[in-house]
């Protein structure tokens, strides 16, 4: 791979954000990765007609997809993505056995309730 210095010019490549509570979760990094992958793909919800009726965005990717994108299995994917519900950061919506789930990225609120 052929590198270069940054500079106040550089482009940035194409690159996923990587929220910084992250950073401070008793999480495991997978469960980082994925939901930042996640966050990511419901960026760019609206453009993809990924909005419910209520207005909320969703993700509609198949794990295997996901998979490919992070080089995992879709089963490391799914168990990720069921850790990432128990712990309140996604909330998933089955849809039909046609169609991928539907995923609702949450963000965390305010830990001060500001």
């Amino acid at each position: 791979m052929k590198t270069e210095y940054m500079t106040s010019a550089a482009t940035l490549p194409p690159h996923i954000p990587y929220p910084r509570f992250l950073l401070t979760t008793d999480m495991k990094l997978i469960d980082r990765v994925v939901y930042a992958v996640l966050l990511d793909e419901a960026a760019r919800a609206q453009d993809k007609g990924w909005v419910d009726k209520c207005g909320r965005l969703y993700v509609a990717l198949p794990a295997a997809d996901i998979a490919r994108m992070i080089d995992r299995t879709p089963a490391t994917v799914r168990n990720t993505v069921n850790a990432l519900e128990e712990l309140g950061l996604v909330e998933r919506w089955l849809t039909s056995h046609t169609t991928p789930d539907h995923i609702y990225v949450k963000l965390p609120s305010d830990e001060g309730g500001k």
